[in-house]
C-alpha cells in the first residue's frame, strides 16, 4: 500500500545515486524527530552511492560504496529506528578517508584507513555507544601516520573498555582495560605494555630523539584531576634505549591515598623514593610558594594568585646514584651518593622549612664533596642558606651563601675560600 507510510518499503540495486548536502539533511530527519546538528554531514559534499538499498521508515540496509569529497566508504550496514534511538550494525571500510575535514578546524586528525565491524546505537541525548572490532591500517595524527591500530571493545561518550594495540615501526603498544571519563568519577583501570616505543618520533613532544621505551604500566586510579586522584599506578621492567646506552628499572610505584582533610602521595622505586602527606591540593602548591615569596618580598611578583587556605604538608624524598639514566638525560652532574630533600609547610602558622643535601657528586669533571641548602623562617624573616665544597680533596674550595628577606628588604652574604695557594674554578 503506497499510501501507508508505516508499511512502505523500497528495495533496489542502485547503479548511480547522488545526494547534495541539502538532500542529506532532508533524508536524515527521517530517523530522528530531534533537532540533531547534521552540519558535519554536509561537509561530505555531494555523496554518490552505488550498491544495494533496502529501506522503510523504520529500517535501512546499505550494502555498497559511498563516494564523497573526503574519501570513499564501503558499507554493509543496517540502521533501525527505535523511538528516538537509531540502532546500527554492520561493516565499515575505507582505504583512505580524510576524517579531519569533518572535525573542527583545530583537529589534529588527518587521513585514515580502516576496516571495522560495529554494533550499537545513537541517542540524541546520550550520544553514540556500541561495540567495535577491527583494524585501522593507518591514521594520521599531529602529522604522523600511525600504522596498524587494532581495536576490540565497547565505547560510549564517556570512554572505552576493551583491547587496543598499535603495531607501528616506532613502537608497539598493547592496551587492555577501562578508561571512563564520566563526570561523577572518572576511572582509569588498565594495563599498558610498550615495546620499543619512541614517542619523540610521533612528533608529540615537540622535538626529535631516537630514545625508545619498553615497559608494563598498570593503573588503578580514579579522579577528575591532580587534586582528587585516588589509587595507584605501577611501572614494571622499564627499559630505556638511547644511542646504544641503556637504563633498566625493575619497578616504580605511585600510591595516592585520600581521606577527608588528608592525603598521602608516595613514590617507591630502587632509585627514587618520595612521600608527601598532609592537607593540601597539588594544584595549589605552586601558588603556595608564590605566597611565601610575596609575604617577604612582595615587589618581586604580581599578586594575581590565590594562596590555598588551610594547606599544610610534610615531605621527604631521595634519589640514589643512577649514572646510566643521567647519562641518557645528558645532565652535567652525576651522583656518587644519595641526594635527599625534606621539609614542611603550614599555611595557618606561616612556618616552613625546606632542606636538601647532596653529600658527594660531580659536575662535569669537578668533584663536589658536599652541597646543600636550607630555606626556612624560624623568626620573622625568611632565610636561605646554601653551601658547597668542591675541587680536589687536598685543596678544596668552600662556598657559602646567606640570604635573608623581610618586608621587601633583602640582604646577602657570600663567602668563597680555599686552603690552597690558589682558588680553583
Amino acid at each position: 500500500n503506497l499510501m501507508d507510510v508505516k508499511t512502505f518499503q523500497i528495495n533496489g540495486d542502485i547503479k548511480n545515486f547522488n545526494v547534495s548536502p541539502a538532500g542529506i539533511d532532508f533524508l536524515m530527519t527521517t530517523f530522528s524527530n530531534s533537532k540533531t546538528d547534521l552540519s558535519i554531514l554536509k561537509k561530505l559534499g555531494s555523496v554518490n552511492y552505488q550498491g544495494k538499498f533496502k529501506g522503510s521508515t523504520q529500517q535501512t540496509i546499505l550494502t555498497g560504496l559511498f563516494k564523497t569529497s573526503v574519501g570513499d566508504l564501503t558499507t554493509d550496514i543496517q540502521l533501525n529506528k527505535n523511538g528516538e534511538k537509531l540502532l546500527y550494525e554492520g561493516l565499515l571500510k575505507s582505504t583512505s578517508i580524510r576524517i579531519g575535514e569533518l572535525l573542527p578546524e583545530n583537529s589534529l586528525v588527518g587521513e585514515t584507513g580502516f576496516d571495522f565491524k560495529i554494533k550499537g546505537s545513537y541517542d540524541p541525548k546520550m550520544g553514540m555507544e556500541g561495540n567495535v572490532y577491527g583494524l585501522a591500517s593507518h591514521i594520521v595524527y599531529h602529522g604522523y601516520d600511525f600504522q596498524n591500530l587494532v581495536v576490540k571493545g565497547r565505547f560510549d561518550r564517556n570512554g572505552f573498555e576493551g583491547y587496543a594495540a598499535l603495531g607501528d615501526a616506532n613502537g608497539n603498544l598493547h592496551f587492555s582495560g577501562l578508561v571512563n571519563l564520566t563526570k561523577e568519577m572518572p576511572v582509569y583501570q588498565f594495563d599498558l605494555f610498550a615495546e620499543g616505543f619512541n614517542p619523540f618520533a610521533f612528533g608529540l613532544l615537540g622535538y626529535q630523539s631516537n630514545t625508545s621505551f619498553s615497559f608494563h604500566m598498570h593503573s588503578d586510579m580514579t579522579g577528575h584531576n591532580l587534586d582528587d586522584l585516588n589509587g595507584d599506578v605501577s611501572l614494571d621492567s622499564l627499559l630505556i634505549n638511547s644511542n646504544k646506552e641503556k637504563f633498566f628499572l625493575k619497578k616504580m610505584k605511585l600510591d595516592v591515598a585520600r581521606t577527608i582533610g588528608n592525603q598521602r602521595i608516595k613514590i617507591t622505586s630502587p632509585i627514587l623514593n618520595a612521600e608527601l602527606w598532609g592537607n593540601f591540593e597539588l594544584s595549589g602548591i605552586p601558588d603556595g610558594f608564590k605566597g611565601l615569596l610575596n609575604r617577604f618580598l612582595p615587589s618581586l611578583l604580581s599578586s594575581n594568585f590565590k594562596i590555598p587556605k588551610g594547606s599544610s604538608y610534610e615531605f621527604h624524598g631521595s634519589l640514589a646514584p643512577c649514572p646510566e639514566l643521567l647519562s641518557i638525560l645528558k645532565t652535567p652532574f652525576n651522583l656518587i651518593e644519595k641526594v635527599e630533600v625534606q621539609g614542611f609547610y603550614n599555611e595557618a602558622t606561616g612556618k616552613f622549612r625546606f632542606r636538601g643535601d647532596a653529600p658527594n657528586l660531580t659536575y662535569g669533571k669537578t668533584l663536589i664533596q658536599e652541597a646543600g641548602f636550607l630555606l626556612e623562617n624560624p623568626q620573622k624573616e625568611a632565610k636561605f642558606l646554601a653551601f658547597a665544597q668542591f675541587g680536589p680533596e687536598e685543596t678544596p674550595v668552600k662556598m657559602n651563601l646567606d640570604a635573608r628577606g623581610l618586608n621587601d628588604f633583602a640582604s646577602f652574604k657570600f663567602n668563597l675560600s680555599n686552603v690552597g695557594l690558589q682558588t680553583y674554578s
